[in-house]
Order: C-alpha cells, then sequence, then structure tokens
C-alpha cells in the first residue's frame, strides 16, 4: 500500500512540476475573465518589445536580414573532403523573420535565374529556395539552416530562445 500511496505522490509532484517547467504557472488563468473588454491599445501596449537586435548576414552576395536575433556565436562544419569550415549561429527569439535582401540568384540560364541558397529543415528535410523578392519568412523551430542547394553546405544556423 506504501509503494502506491509513493506512486502516486511521485505523480502528483511530477505533474505539478511540469506546469512549472514551460515558465507559465501552474494555476494560472489566461483569458479575461467573461465580460471584461480588452481595447486594442491595451493589447498593444502588453505585447512586449522585439527581444533581439536586427542582424544583416553576408556570405558571397548572398545577404539576409534576420530580427531578434539574441546572440551570436561560431561553430564549426566539415567539408567533403574532410577540410574544416565555421559558420555563424544565431540564436532568436520568438517572432524571429528572415528578409532576403540579395538572393544570389544564378543570373547565367536563358530561362528563370535558378536559386543558390535555401533553407533547410532537418526533421523534414524540407529545403525552400530563397529568392529575390520573396516574401519574409517566420522562423521557428523548423527552420534549422540556410544552406547552399547544391553543395549542400551550410553557412548559417538557426537556434531558438523560449
Amino acid at each position: 500500500m506504501r509503494t502506491v500511496t509513493a506512486f502516486l505522490a511521485f505523480c502528483g509532484a511530477l505533474l505539478f512540476m511540469t506546469g512549472c517547467q514551460n515558465g507559465n504557472p501552474a494555476f494560472a488563468d489566461t483569458e479575461p475573465p467573461a465580460g471584461s473588454a480588452v481595447s486594442g491599445e491595451d493589447t498593444a501596449a502588453a505585447e512586449p518589445p522585439p527581444a533581439g537586435t536586427t542582424e544583416t548576414f553576408t556570405h558571397g552576395d548572398l545577404v539576409l536580414e534576420i530580427s531578434n536575433v539574441c546572440q551570436t556565436r561560431m561553430d564549426t562544419g566539415i567539408y567533403d573532403n574532410g577540410d574544416p569550415y565555421e559558420f555563424p549561429v544565431y540564436v532568436c527569439a520568438p517572432g524571429a523573420v528572415l528578409s532576403v535582401v540579395n538572393a544570389d540568384m544564378d543570373h547565367e540560364t536563358a530561362e528563370a535565374p535558378d536559386p543558390a541558397w535555401g533553407l533547410y529543415d532537418w526533421e523534414t528535410d524540407r529545403r525552400t529556395p530563397l529568392t529575390d523578392g520573396m516574401e519574409p519568412v517566420f522562423l521557428d523551430d523548423t527552420t534549422d539552416a540556410v544552406f547552399h542547394l547544391e553543395a549542400s553546405v551550410v553557412v548559417l544556423m538557426f537556434e531558438f530562445a523560449e
């Protein structure tokens, strides 16, 4: 009987701590009480300002602007021939946006220019080409890196702060 009681107490404590671990109070009301009105001005004033800075990333003719960057650091990769190389890692706050200033597209083809760079998601193997004039891209945990589409060389990695 003591084993069952101890197990239930452990499970209850675990559930309580899980609510605290995500940064939210365990028993918080997330919605305003019924009947209370919230104006658009109050909502805009309650939103926190952006948590980071806007960084310009340049690699050759590729130029990107990334907003809400909290921290940058360097990491290393290895080319297929075994030579090491360095690339930056941007730690982004929620709401980060990538804007293409210059996509460094291959204009040598007679038809439409070919994109040389793209965004990559490790989990799904999804590749999104970066093109001139494209809409800004909201960055989240499904965007892991900027890489060369043909050589598959990473030139910029993203991590995300809570």
